[in-house]
């Protein structure tokens, strides 16, 4: 018996003759709208990054600030660095991860974000080195 339930943008199909699956046009509908949802979140993640040098310039004193799409880095007037990546972009509050002084921290908000480079920046030596 031939199965002729393969066409349609949206469509998964349930046959007598026992095949099933979804249709080359909704697999292929699935990863483009996928495709375009990761675009958007990186795009988003990238957006984000870009505001936080300013606000950590003015919350601490660094040598260096800079951010890339996908993270951001510190390293503050003391020689400690930080590296901050974004772990929930649509999360409420915003969830980062914060790598620095031999530590990886999940934060969630900008107050969290602030502590946990505020305890990197006032490690002291022997702590980082840890």
């Amino acid at each position: 018996m031939y199965c002729d339930h393969t066409s349609g943008m949206f469509a998964s199909y349930s046959c007598a003759c026992g095949s099933r699956g979804e249709t080359p046009q909704a697999t292929q509908h699935r990863e483009h709208q996928r495709s375009k949802f990761m675009a958007e979140m990186d795009s988003d993640i990238e957006a984000l990054l870009a505001t936080l040098p300013t606000k950590i310039q003015h919350s601490f004193q660094t040598q260096s600030v800079s951010a890339t799409a996908s993270d951001v880095q510190v390293t503050f007037n003391n020689g400690h660095s930080a590296v901050i990546t974004v772990t929930g972009v649509y999360s409420t509050p915003k969830e980062f991860q914060v790598s620095g002084a031999g530590r990886v921290v999940a934060v969630k908000g900008g107050s969290e974000l602030k502590a946990a480079l505020s305890s990197i920046a006032n490690a002291s030596r022997c702590q980082a080195l840890n």
